[in-house]
């Protein structure tokens, strides 16, 4: 279509200078003859341009324009009304016949909104140095365990940082490290006769590290990369851990998966399995503790504004059965987030009078709420992929790395 009207017009053009010329030559010739074959041609001209430019069924206001140029140059007062009150008859296009032109001004809105759609969904990637993308934590833990047995469980301040940084920046593969320490029980558990026993006054010390790779999705590619996976070693020490005020270290590796649906929702699977355990004694035998292995169905939205939610549901070894949690991040600012974390693990039996099975002896809980600090403003993300080069697992805690003991062995 616009290699047609640019012929056209060029050829306008050139009719325009070849018929300037023969004007010329015809005022040399007064004859009343030349005159009429000149009027004849050039009626003859406009006519043309109007059969050319009526091929697609109508004349654009542009080509209406060049027809009357045309016109008040060759035809005297009456032939120019005349060729105006024919083009005012004929059909107008209802929007412009210029294709090229409707592409050309389409493309640039279409390019803009693009863009704009992903700005509203895309964090900057941001610097990998090892100290531009971390976060320090505090808050209150609180959690119960089979090790526990009938004594209290357990509650107390957590503290930690978390950090991640770039391994390979191409392939967008990051690496993360962090590790928490917390006390509990600040007065003991036990009294009377066991506190030379058990150590039943002392405070229960508890650090866990995580270390490990991640890739984050990226949803502002042109072809999005909607897969993210993470794969981490948790380590745990604790002292006067449980009933007994056991001292051990213990291990696990932790893997997630995920497919994001779109930039608010993911989905995915959570993994934990034990690396080893370590055998403790007591009056009722010779157990061994190590990480709960558990599995678990995940599903995260991140909300227009910055918070983000995880609920998951899966299952866990023996003495567990059914899990339950949810992970909770609210950004108060770019610097600042609160969150709130809840993990229940049903027990494989339900209660009764066998001291050896009682529910309270299989039930894991964990239930920690707190603050994150950002220094580098990165609390905000504007989709469910997150930051580059933001760590992204948590530290492990007594939810993700739940302590594995059989009831009746306590």
């Amino acid at each position: 279509m616009l290699s047609r009207r640019i012929a056209w017009k060029l050829g306008c053009a050139a009719l325009a200078l070849i018929t300037a010329a023969g004007g010329r030559l015809q005022a040399e010739d007064s004859t009343p003859t030349g005159t009429v074959q000149a009027s004849a041609v050039n009626v003859a001209f406009v006519e043309s341009m109007i059969e050319d430019a009526l091929q697609n069924g109508t004349i654009s206001a542009e080509e209406r324009q060049l027809i009357l140029n045309q016109a008040q140059r060759r035809l005297d007062a009456s032939g120019v009304a005349a060729v105006e009150a024919r083009l005012a008859n004929l059909p107008a296009p209802l929007i412009s016949t210029d294709d090229a032109k409707k592409d050309e001004a389409a493309a640039p809105q279409t390019a803009f909104g693009a863009a704009l759609e992903k700005g509203m969904c895309c964090d900057e990637a941001g610097c990998g140095g090892m100290f531009d993308n971390y976060y320090v934590f505090a808050g209150i833990d609180g959690w119960s365990a089979p090790a526990d047995d009938d004594a209290a469980n357990n509650f107390g301040p957590r503290i930690g940082f978390n950090m991640g940084m770039p391994l390979s920046e191409c392939r967008g593969i990051g690496g993360q490290f962090g590790m928490s320490y917390a006390a509990y029980n600040f007065h003991g558990r036990d009294n009377g006769a066991n506190l030379s026993l058990f150590e039943g006054a002392s405070i229960e010390d508890q650090i866990f590290l995580t270390v490990g790779a991640f890739k984050r999705c990226n949803m502002c590619l042109d072809c999005p990369d909607r897969i993210s996976w993470g794969l981490v070693y948790d380590h745990m020490i604790t002292d006067n851990f449980g009933e007994h005020s056991w001292e051990f270290g213990i291990g696990q590796v932790r893997g997630q998966i995920g497919y994001a649906l779109n930039c608010c929702n993911e989905v995915g699977a959570l993994l934990m399995l034990h690396t080893n355990d370590e055998q403790k004694s007591t009056s009722g035998g010779s157990p061994s503790v190590s990480a709960l292995d558990q599995a678990s169905l995940y599903y995260r939205h991140h909300f227009c504004w910055g918070a983000d939610t995880m609920l998951y549901a899966g299952i866990a070894e023996e003495p567990g059965d059914i899990i339950l949690g949810m992970r909770n991040e609210i950004p108060l600012s770019e610097r600042c987030s609160f969150y709130g974390n809840a993990q229940y693990i049903l027990p494989s039996t339900s209660g009764g009078d066998d001291a050896s099975r009682n529910m309270y002896a299989e039930e894991y809980w964990n239930v920690s709420v707190g603050f994150a600090y950002y220094p580098n403003c990165n609390a905000v993300s504007k989709s469910v992929c997150g930051r580059r080069w933001m760590p992204l697992l948590p530290v492990a805690d007594n939810a993700s790395f739940a302590v594995d003991i059989a009831p009746n062995q306590l």
